[in-house]
């Protein structure tokens, strides 16, 4: 189980970086190949040679450099996690997001393998965190603890990890979410049929939740809150959404409207209210 999925489609660009790119880990175990490449500005973590699974950029290693990543962290926007778990480390992208913006918030990560914890560890700047090797699934099965953003990203070989996008599995993030808490998923899949199945199982469990197309990708990103959210008070424009422009270096802006357009029957069915300025 790893996170995320790029298909990464060589540009005249990389053919001419390609001599300066170095491969400095490859391996092929079972029924994967994982490979760590690094460019001299940028060091990716790659799965099956051309599926780019993480990157990070040596300057500023706590940015987001794939754009989906960005849009899971919308939930910013409505609250300030104290407890984070993290399904699915890949290259630990969101770890060290969290390290250098909210460094005071305790965050655990899971990841059913152990070759990709050990890479992290040795080339993507992941140290002491809390790290899990372990399935996601059965970790919420025997932990106590409560959450207030549970982050799942977790892919195998075949795509979204079965036994972690399923209702079990979100029934579990539910009764370990804080009152307060979210949970954003990232899904992908190019068969609308299994897609439906991760909505499906995410509605057993949550009344209702927000669907985040990530553009030129064909991630959509699935956030739900453990109470009613007041979306539609959200504006692109808003100073709450500025300010986490600011604090965090994103463009939650271009979400809210990204959200609004995907979600247009959602907020046909809330009554508009002035933006919140708390």
């Amino acid at each position: 189980m790893t996170s995320g999925i790029t298909i990464h489609k060589k540009s005249p660009t990389d053919v001419m970086h390609k001599i300066e790119e170095k491969t400095l880990y490859q391996k092929t175990g079972y029924k994967q190949h994982i490979e760590v490449r690094d460019d001299g500005t940028t060091r990716s973590l790659y799965f099956e040679k051309d599926t780019l699974q993480s990157s990070m950029d040596h300057v500023e290693p706590h940015k987001l450099s794939i754009s989906y990543t960005r849009f899971m962290l919308l939930p910013l926007l409505l609250l300030k996690p104290k407890k984070v778990l993290i399904i699915g480390l890949g290259g630990g992208s969101f770890l060290r997001f969290f390290r250098h913006f909210l460094p005071e918030a305790h965050i655990e990560a899971v990841d059913f393998s152990a070759e990709v914890i050990k890479i992290a560890k040795e080339f993507f700047l992941i140290n002491d965190e809390e790290l899990h090797c372990c399935c996601g699934k059965h970790f919420l099965e025997e932990t106590e603890e409560k959450y207030d953003l549970i982050l799942v990203d977790a892919f195998d070989q075949q795509g979204m990890a079965k036994e972690i996008y399923c209702s079990e599995f979100f029934r579990l993030c539910h009764d370990h979410l804080q009152p307060g808490g979210a949970i954003s998923c990232n899904t992908w899949s190019q068969n609308r049929s299994i897609l439906q199945e991760v909505k499906d199982a995410l509605s057993d469990h949550f009344s209702e939740a927000i669907y985040l197309p990530v553009p030129q990708r064909g991630n959509i990103i699935a956030l739900t809150f453990k109470r009613e959210i007041k979306w539609h008070q959200l504006h692109s424009r808003c100073p709450k959404v500025l300010a986490a422009n600011e604090k965090f270096d994103m463009d939650f802006s271009s979400m809210i409207s990204i959200a609004r357009r995907a979600n247009i029957s959602l907020w046909k069915r809330l009554i508009s209210t002035p933006c919140l300025h708390k």
